[in-house]
């Protein structure tokens, strides 16, 4: 199924853009207060036959992991892909192009990204560090893009990194298919960006700023829809479990602004939203003695995780009531409190997500038009066919024509 945030002018930045995130450090160094980060809207495919499929690898100090390559199946035609990767850096990456080949059904095709169409930055107050995401739509490269099965393999940009403070987390790829045919069709709400968070040191900033999904059309009645995003900089150490949640709201009416909270800096949810702990724990790392990710509503279920080193890939199934005319989410890492178990995980969303959802498909119109023509001028309509009917008479004789429509 699928996977897909927003900014606190006050205290943090954000970036998003469709499917990626960042990391954390322990530096005692408050945040810069600027704003720098905006959300963006990948131009999606119009309403169809549509469904999505994400695959993700780890890049942590520039080691492709899982080792070699992933897989994506896709059951339809390939309508758009999309590749974003992260990272977490003292300075501009000096080489941010990714090395990608795709081998499908129609041969295999690789370039480096070099120009990547997006590109977020957002400062972690944890030194002179950013978190840096980026994605392009590498659609081409799927080929023809017929069903099947395509080979990614993705070389991290650079030569590896060992130092903490200049690492790549991994890299997405998410693409969209056509299901056709199909009785209700599905619509697609894509973001992309970045935004870094950090509990950690008794302070920095333990939430994101809002992402927020707006609806054209109030649901007309409950609808699931799926939400896959990914998260980078999940914390790699295997003392103790490293805590973050994904707070989740639905409503109707205005939707909550890009400064707003679900949760606060101390953990207190905001009443105004009714949010709750939609996911807790989705993105700690199998070597740390995390609980399973669990979830409350409206999230129903929650897949994915860790892929590799630093990197995660999230899939959520989420229920919007009646008449909501939006979604929010905002990512917590609960604030440490002095080396307690549960220490605040670091890290940053890539991407916002991509948010996929079906609409009733709109019925065909149609209209039957049924004649009988019966003999006289004052018929008593419709008449009976076969029994009343005219279905011969002199040229001139006055007849009555009734129509049921």
């Amino acid at each position: 199924m699928i996977r897909a945030w927003q900014i606190d002018v006050r205290r943090r930045r954000i970036f998003w853009l469709g499917v990626v995130t960042a990391l954390v450090f322990s530096l005692l160094v408050l945040r810069p207060s600027a704003a720098e980060a905006e959300v963006i809207d990948v131009p999606p495919p119009g309403a169809g036959c549509l469904d999505s499929t994400a695959g993700a690898v780890g890049l942590h100090e520039g080691v492709q992991d899982p080792a070699g390559v992933f897989s994506i199946v896709v059951d339809g035609p390939v309508v758009k892909a999309i590749v974003e990767w992260g990272g977490v850096f003292v300075a501009d990456p000096a080489t941010p192009e990714l090395g990608i080949e795709i081998t499908g059904p129609s041969g295999t095709n690789g370039d480096s990204v070099l120009a990547p169409d997006f590109t977020a930055s957002d400062p972690t107050g944890l030194g002179d560090s950013s978190t840096y995401g980026y994605a392009t739509d590498i659609t081409s490269l799927f080929g023809d893009g017929s069903t099947g099965s395509y080979a990614i393999d993705i070389t991290a940009p650079g030569a590896p990194q060992p130092n903490v403070l200049n690492t790549w987390w991994g890299a997405t790829v998410t693409v969209v298919y056509d299901t056709s045919p199909c009785s209700d069709v599905s619509q697609i709400i894509w973001k992309i960006g970045t935004d870094f968070y950090f509990g950690g040191l008794g302070g920095l900033e333990p939430t994101t700023d809002l992402i927020v999904y707006e609806f054209d059309e109030p649901f007309a009645q409950d609808t699931d829809v799926t939400l896959q995003t990914s998260h980078g900089g999940s914390d790699t150490d295997t003392d103790e479990c490293r805590v973050s949640n994904i707070w989740t709201a639905t409503g109707a009416g205005a939707a909550p602004a890009e400064t707003d909270d679900l949760v606060d800096d101390a953990g207190v949810p905001n009443p105004t939203y009714g949010a709750t702990e939609g996911v807790v724990d989705p993105f700690s790392p199998p070597n740390q003695p995390c609980a399973p990710a669990s979830v409350n509503a409206p999230v129903l279920a929650v897949t994915g995780g860790n892929v590799g080193a630093e990197w995660a890939l999230i899939e959520m199934d989420i229920r919007i009531p009646a008449g909501s005319t939006w979604l929010a989410l905002q990512l917590e890492s609960p604030v440490d409190n002095n080396g307690i178990d549960g220490r605040p995980e670091s890290g940053s969303w890539s991407g916002g997500g991509i948010l996929i959802f079906k609409i009733a498909a709109p019925q065909e119109p149609d209209i039957s038009l049924e004649k009988t023509v019966l003999d006289g001028a004052g018929g008593a309509c419709p008449g009976v066919e076969g029994t009343d009917e005219l279905v011969t008479g002199v040229d001139g004789t006055l007849v009555t024509y009734c129509f049921s429509v």
